[in-house]
């Protein structure tokens, strides 16, 4: 089975961003998940300029010791340049250029409880070049809550033999769904709705389709043809 996540963030209409473990989905044989996405901007300059930097400090040792990525059932260590591809993303986004090899959290999070060889993920240009640019401002609040007007959405491809599954999620202000994906989370903890203990991903701990319902009407989620 292979996994693909495709993510898209802020910047203009639409941006793609990074799916929750939960989205994942297992095969009885190896395949690939694909995964396309792209990161908001931080809510205040502190928090976008330390994000930044982060992703710069990621950026030099990646120059030296090399990516990493998941496949043929491993985590490794490569220099290959990251392509440029095109992904369909669900109307209304359309197609969008995307990094491909945009290592994010899913190469370790998925592979820990799912028996996936191959886990590959993407970003949206926008999205990129938004975080690697210091002129970038800050989003800037909408509504009452507080939520800027910025939306995201992840788009999730599993595929095993010569099937395929397609699921979607989408929101608006991804530091604010964040917010309430932590509350869930914890409180789930703390009320014993778990089904492992230690050290484990979201995917593996909570029910997963029970704890993306808890999220609407925050993130909704739907399957794609």
């Amino acid at each position: 089975m292979r996994l693909l996540r495709l993510l898209s963030g802020p910047g203009e209409t639409a941006h793609e961003r990074t799916p929750s473990p939960a989205l994942c989905g297992a095969g009885k044989r190896p395949g690939t998940h694909r995964r396309t996405g792209g990161c908001p901007r931080s809510r205040d300059h502190g928090g976008r300029c330390g994000h930044r930097a982060a992703q710069r400090a990621r950026a030099a040792a990646a120059s030296s010791s090399g990516r990493v990525r998941y496949a043929d059932g491993r985590l490794e260590y490569h220099l290959d340049d990251l392509p440029i591809l095109e992904w369909p993303f669900p109307d209304p986004m359309g197609p969008r250029a995307v990094i491909g090899g945009f290592t994010m959290a899913d190469v370790v999070t998925i592979p820990s409880h799912l028996p996936i060889p191959t886990v590959r993920t993407c970003m949206t240009v926008e999205a990129a070049r938004d975080l690697a640019d210091p002129a970038t401002p800050p989003p800037a609040p909408a509504d009452e809550h507080g939520r800027s007007a910025q939306t995201f959405l992840v788009d999730v491809v599993v595929r095993s033999g010569g099937q395929q599954r397609r699921a979607v999620a989408r929101g608006r202000d991804i530091y604010a769904a964040t917010a309430q994906l932590a509350v869930e989370a914890v409180g789930r903890i703390l009320t014993g709705r778990t089904t492992t203990a230690g050290v484990s991903s979201a995917g593996a701990i909570f029910d997963a389709p029970g704890f993306l319902r808890a999220l609407s009407p925050h993130v909704t989620v739907e399957p794609c043809p």
